[in-house]
């Protein structure tokens, strides 16, 4: 009797094939998944790979809130950590199907892709895993020229605009031929942010309304970030540009951050604070002090400056987090930092400059933080700040909410003191022209009509 072949099982649709993945990767689980793939049948890789494709696109895009930007994966409606473990997955077949024929997965990609910008964040995170191959490279980074949105794409909302972009860089660009090098050289040094007109717009109106430059223009943060990425190949003339570029951008901008290719995904439920410490608080000098106030790193909005994370706290050198740092020193040794104040250089951050004037006018009913040593700032220094420039600069100025007030409640604080007609005079004039509260607005609930008088009894209170 002859020996007879084992029938071949039927032809299955993508559907039932899809199936058995699922089957196949919930006996393994999705983290140990790349070690058991042996056992995994490869014709249904291809299958497995545009499925779960499909299905987080899908959900990325139904679960999202109108108003989140497309080009961020992440979603308030979607916990990202449910998500994890699937891209991984994805990543980890991707970088199978790209080493086995690159070609059949770049074109599978780059339909599903087409028409949603979340789509393509998935697939960049697949396709900057693949082999360094130079064909690859080419076709890889011509993709990621096609767009400028692209080198924007990332995964989590607090994780690095460019860590997608700067990985796909740093994989391909030393691989791929001289002409796309060339080409992506010339990309970067001539690129241009597609939402800058809008920025510049937004830009515009801040400094009209506050008069304050600090609101800097990201024109050029996308090359400042990716040009470093590039290698040394070639020593022509373009890289002479770069190089030259490179300079420019960080004399505007500074060192790029480690925070623009963070992973992302840090704890933000922990303690959050300046990166000076306590012991740094009490062993700077002033020179110290006045260097931090007018450091170009401190950027003039929050969640712009430069972000550290550590286990369970987080901090960040911005004017907005370290001018506690500033209050409380001001507290603490009014008399040291009350002279700080009358040095204050030209381009010290106006917020820093406000938290130590707050601290001067720290109420006197709280018990001090050194009681023992403690002293009151002299009267000498007290009218020398009531008359420097940048603090009635500040204190006059048409949207100021705080820096009036904490200069008359330092009058009111030590009022045993003997003030000088100049002092008293700014308080007149706080109580008839400054703008806070503003006019018709009666704090103690009065409902008189004399709105000057009812604003002047409450700044002169």
């Amino acid at each position: 009797m002859g020996r007879t072949s084992k029938p071949k099982p039927p032809f299955l649709p993508k559907s039932r094939l899809f199936l058995g993945v699922v089957a196949e990767v919930g006996r393994h689980g999705l983290r140990s998944f790349q070690r058991h793939r042996a056992s995994f049948p490869t014709e249904l890789w291809h299958v497995a790979w545009e499925s779960l494709f499909q299905s987080v696109s899908l959900l990325a895009r139904i679960r999202s809130f109108r108003g989140e930007e497309d080009h961020i994966l992440e979603s308030y409606a979607v916990e990202f950590e449910t998500l994890e473990p699937v891209l991984r997955l994805l990543q980890d077949l991707g970088r199978s199907l790209l080493e086995e024929n690159w070609i059949e997965l770049v074109t599978l990609g780059e339909r599903l892709s087409k028409k949603d910008r979340r789509a393509e964040i998935i697939f960049l995170n697949c396709l900057q895993m693949g082999p360094a191959h130079p064909d690859l490279a080419n076709w890889a980074l011509g993709w990621l020229m096609a767009d400028p949105w692209r080198v924007r794409l990332r995964l989590r909302r607090d994780g690095g605009v460019w860590r997608l972009s700067g990985q796909l860089i740093e994989r391909f660009a030393p691989v791929c031929s001289l002409e796309t090098f060339q080409r992506l050289e010339d990309w970067l040094l001539s690129y241009c942010e597609p939402d800058f007109p809008e920025h510049y717009r937004r830009r515009h109106e801040w400094i009209k309304q506050r008069g304050d430059l600090s609101f800097q223009s990201f024109f050029g943060r996308t090359p400042h970030a990716l040009l470093p990425k590039l290698p040394s190949r070639f020593n022509d003339q373009s890289s002479e540009k770069v190089t030259r570029r490179i300079a420019e951008l960080r004399r505007k901008f500074g060192a790029p951050a480690a925070s623009d290719f963070d992973k992302g995904g840090h704890d933000m439920d922990g303690y959050g604070g300046s990166p000076l410490g306590e012991h740094a608080r009490r062993v700077m000098t002033d020179s110290a002090w006045l260097k931090v106030a007018s450091s170009s790193k401190l950027v003039g909005h929050r969640g712009a400056g430069q972000l550290r994370w550590g286990e369970g706290y987080s901090t960040e050198a911005s004017p907005e987090m370290m001018a506690s740092d500033f209050r409380q020193a001001a507290q603490r040794e009014p008399e040291r930092f009350g002279r700080l104040v009358t040095r204050w250089p030209a381009d010290g951050h106006p917020a820093l400059l406000k938290a130590m004037l707050s601290g001067l006018a720290f109420p006197g009913d709280r018990v001090q933080p050194d009681a023992d040593t403690w002293t009151p700032p002299s009267y000498g220094l007290l009218e020398e700040i009531l008359k420097f420039p940048a603090v009635l600069l500040l204190a006059r100025s048409d949207d100021d909410t705080e820096v009036a007030g904490s200069l008359c409640s330092i009058l009111a604080r030590y009022s045993e003191y003997t003030w000088s007609e100049t002092a008293l005079d700014f308080v007149v004039w706080v109580a008839q022209h400054h703008q806070d509260p503003a006019p018709d607005y009666f704090p103690v609930g009065s409902n008189t009509d004399d709105s000057e008088a009812s604003t002047a009894s409450q700044l002169t209170r």
